[in-house]
């Protein structure tokens, strides 16, 4: 079982505008602390990552992650996987909400591969990715970078 521990610590005498969104993350098992923030729209400083970055690259690592795992067992030689991922909020609502996550991959592989196998592949994977199947806003990916060697 992963553990997280959060702390905050500040003022909310000033109101909504004025205390800090900074806080730290400590993970167990990962020595590092990551210092986070809210999302710049919501008041964060812009220098550390908020719980919208922090979701978008959990859901595009999970991604890569059952990916190479499908690729593997299918026998396919994968020697790169960049993603350009994005996250959307909507902020006509109240309260504003992540109305989708946009996965952008492109892979390379060694030898060619149909691409309806690839893009086969890609939503095996997409099926297999935890984080992305506990979600309820829906992770479109659009694979169009397909690279062979």
């Amino acid at each position: 079982m992963t553990r997280a521990s959060l702390a905050w610590s500040g003022s909310t005498a000033g109101g909504p505008e004025a205390f800090s969104r900074s806080h730290s993350l400590a993970i167990d098992g990962v020595p590092a602390t990551l210092d986070l923030t809210a999302d710049v729209t919501f008041g964060g400083d812009g220098a550390h990552l908020g719980a919208e970055a922090l979701l978008l690259g959990a859901v595009a690592s999970c991604q890569l992650l059952s990916f190479l795992n499908v690729a593997a067992r299918a026998r396919i030689e994968v020697i790169a996987y960049a993603d350009e991922a994005t996250v959307v909020v909507d902020r006509s609502t109240r309260p504003a909400v992540i109305s989708a996550i946009e996965l952008r991959p492109t892979i390379t592989t060694t030898v060619a591969v149909p691409r309806e196998r690839l893009d086969r592949l890609v939503e095996l994977a997409h099926r297999d990715c935890t984080v992305a199947n506990a979600l309820a806003v829906p992770v479109r990916i659009d694979a169009t970078g397909w690279v062979n060697t």
